[in-house]
């Protein structure tokens, strides 16, 4: 233990979240508002400041993103990975499939495992894909909680035949929640739009 406290080096914390105070409604004029990002965090990093906001330990957040995707209102929104880049890389995956295969694929989200090694993240994308069939493309996340409807209803503008997500016994409950709800908004925003058209366009599935 002496030599372990002696021991000094550098690790790779990245803030994960971007928050805009002027936006929150956790609290107006002494009223308590808004508490959706404090109740769902499973880090309990999210607090109550005492002074009209809430405040992040950036030590404690592990990057879910499930505040963010609660956030009514944008106060808080993903830095590390954004949005942007997420769905540029889902671009180029389907963009490139059907380059190669004249059809569209399927996109399979998964959580990918806490790990810094790139080559144990290589492995278990090929362990995957294996697994599948051959039109679904695995895609890994740091979080499923990422995944809010507009990414979900992004893929399929994309052409995406359909958006799967793999949930397993070590997805948190909150998460679990989280995409339930997600998917159900989805689902009905999906309905409305071929009901809008009277069903004569294909609507692809979640």
């Amino acid at each position: 233990l002496e030599d372990f406290e002696k021991k000094t080096g550098d690790s790779f914390k990245p803030k994960y979240y971007h928050y805009n105070k002027r936006l929150c409604a956790h609290d107006r004029r002494s009223i308590m508002g808004c508490q959706r990002c404090i109740t769902i965090c499973p880090a309990d990093a999210i607090q109550s400041d005492g002074d009209s906001s809430i405040k992040v330990d950036p030590y404690l957040c592990q990057g879910c993103a499930s505040c963010t995707t609660e956030c009514p209102t944008g106060a808080l929104t993903i830095a590390f990975p954004n949005y942007q880049t997420i769905l540029l890389r889902i671009q180029q995956l389907i963009e490139g499939f059907n380059s190669i295969s004249g059809q569209f694929p399927s996109i399979c989200f998964y959580q990918e495992k806490s790990s810094q090694n790139k080559q144990a993240t290589v492995n278990q994308i090929n362990k995957l894909s294996q697994q599948l069939p051959e039109n679904i493309i695995a895609f890994p996340l740091h979080s499923l909680a990422v995944l809010s409807v507009e990414i979900l209803l992004a893929c399929l503008a994309m052409k995406a035949l359909s958006v799967k997500v793999l949930v397993t016994k070590n997805t948190p409950k909150s998460v679990k929640k989280l995409l339930k709800r997600n998917i159900v908004h989805a689902h009905h925003i999906l309905k409305n739009i071929q009901q809008q058209f009277g069903g004569k366009y294909y609507t692809p599935n979640i």
